[in-house]
C-alpha cells in the first residue's frame, strides 16, 4: 500500500470538499472521521498481528472476539494462501 498515494488523494478530496461546501464543513468532515479512522486503522493492525499467529491462536481469538474479527477472516485467509 502506498500511503503517500493514500493521502494526496485524501487532500485533493479535501481540497475540493473545501471549494465547494467551504472550510467550517470540511472541518467538521475530518473531525468526524478522525475517530473512525484510528479505530479502523486499530482494528486492522490487531487483524494483521493476528494473521501472522499460529493457526490455533488465531481460533482461539476468533471464538472469544468473533464480531471482532469476523469480517476480515476471509481475506486472512486469502493472505496466507498467497
Amino acid at each position: 500500500m502506498n500511503l503517500n498515494k493514500h493521502q494526496q488523494m485524501v487532500s485533493k478530496l479535501l481540497e475540493e470538499t473545501e471549494k465547494k461546501y467551504g472550510a467550517a464543513r470540511t472541518e467538521k468532515y475530518k473531525n468526524d472521521f478522525k475517530q473512525a479512522t484510528f479505530e479502523s486503522m486499530s482494528r486492522e493492525i490487531v487483524c494483521q498481528i493476528i494473521s501472522c499467529q499460529a493457526w490455533w491462536r488465531r481460533i482461539i481469538f476468533l471464538a472469544f472476539f468473533p464480531g471482532y474479527i469476523g469480517p476480515y477472516i476471509f481475506r486472512i485467509r486469502r493472505r496466507k494462501a498467497t
